[in-house]
């Protein structure tokens, strides 16, 4: 298994995880509905500076990606990460890929000078392994949100 950034080949991946997850997830619940929006958005994710999108692989498949994009608060210099998606397939989430995912976004969050992640709380049924790795990783319990200073 591998975890490297997105790249242009990923998009259809990218696009199929996005409505996967929204379909999981009640905080991912508008995204666009169409198939054609959907490639669109992941093909913006994929080329924007300030996207951190990776996807890992077996046997070089796509089985999961982490997304977080780079931003900044109005008045505030500070860049930080806000609502990370994190999404694995479903038949691939019992070895280890959302961990590697985590720790490629975090590493590159640190790289970055990015100051925080935000993890938005899961409400689905993989709610406690998702909020397990966020707790496994350091980030502090903020309500609807996890975050991790960096």
């Amino acid at each position: 298994m591998t975890v490297r950034p997105a790249i242009a080949n990923d998009v259809t991946f990218v696009a199929a995880a996005i409505r996967a997850a929204a379909k999981e997830n009640a905080t991912f619940a508008e995204v666009p509905v169409t198939t054609t929006d959907l490639r669109n958005h992941a093909a913006r994710f994929i080329s924007h500076p300030d996207t951190l999108l990776f996807v890992a692989t077996e046997d070089d498949k796509p089985v999961g990606l982490i997304l977080g994009q780079g931003t900044v608060y109005i008045g505030s210099s500070v860049p930080f990460i806000a609502d990370v998606l994190l999404y694995v397939v479903p038949e691939k989430r019992t070895g280890g890929h959302a961990s590697d995912l985590m720790a490629a976004l975090t590493d590159e969050a640190r790289k970055r000078n990015l100051h925080a992640i935000n993890f938005p709380v899961v409400d689905s049924a993989t709610a406690e392994a998702v909020n397990g790795l966020a707790t496994k990783f350091g980030y502090t319990d903020k309500g609807r949100v996890y975050r991790l200073v960096l």
